[in-house]
């Protein structure tokens, strides 16, 4: 039993802690596709991190109360400040080399039943919503290109011998094999790195 905690605990923090890496990867993930290496994600994190955690103080002592969290997410995507302001503006701001704790924070999520399953139910059912909209986004992108593909197999001349139920099974498979990992290693844009002249593409 003590090792089913332990493994539990273990999901909640990770996910806890990959919610705002999953949005700066996917984030990357745009920069790349474009051929443009984004490397400043960690600055963009830290600044993100900054601006709201401001929002969300100077929002508590106005009394807005569970607006203040939104609120600081709401700053934290509208602002974009390089690594070194921050920390010059928090110790401008608070004499410190950090803010003081919030008192206003997400407040998690538990789904019933499902949050009652052994080691996975806490993790991925008692979680703050920031984390199941990092999830969903990830789910979408995945699910939208699964839809893309079964799409374009329909067009093929073999499709006619493909039973309809198999061709509109494709994206669940699809999702499933991506979960567990099989699909293989991914390949960068051949003209990721490379400057963009038009015309020459």
């Amino acid at each position: 039993m003590d090792l089913i905690v332990t493994v539990s605990e273990m999901f909640i923090t990770m996910l806890v802690f990959s919610t705002v890496l999953i949005f700066a990867a996917l984030g990357g993930l745009i920069s790349e596709k474009s051929g443009v290496i984004n490397i400043g994600l960690e600055g963009l994190m830290i600044a993100g991190a900054f601006s709201s955690a401001v929002a969300v103080l100077f929002a508590e002592d106005a009394n807005l109360g569970g607006m203040s969290p939104w609120l600081g997410l709401l700053t934290g995507l509208l602002l974009f400040l390089a690594l070194g302001t921050t920390v010059f503006l928090v110790k401008l701001i608070y004499g410190a080399g950090e803010t003081r704790t919030l008192k206003e924070v997400f407040t998690k999520i538990h789904v019933p039943i499902l949050s009652d399953i052994p080691v996975l139910g806490k993790a991925l059912f008692v979680a703050y919503p920031t984390t199941y909209i990092a999830l969903f986004l990830v789910a979408a992108m995945f699910f939208g290109i699964a839809q893309t593909l079964k799409n374009q197999i329909q067009l093929f001349p073999f499709a006619d011998q493909i039973p309809t139920e198999f061709i509109f099974m494709f994206p669940n498979v699809l999702i499933i094999l991506v979960l567990i990992g099989v699909v293989g290693r991914a390949n960068p844009p051949s003209a990721l790195g490379e400057a963009y002249y038009p015309g020459k593409r």
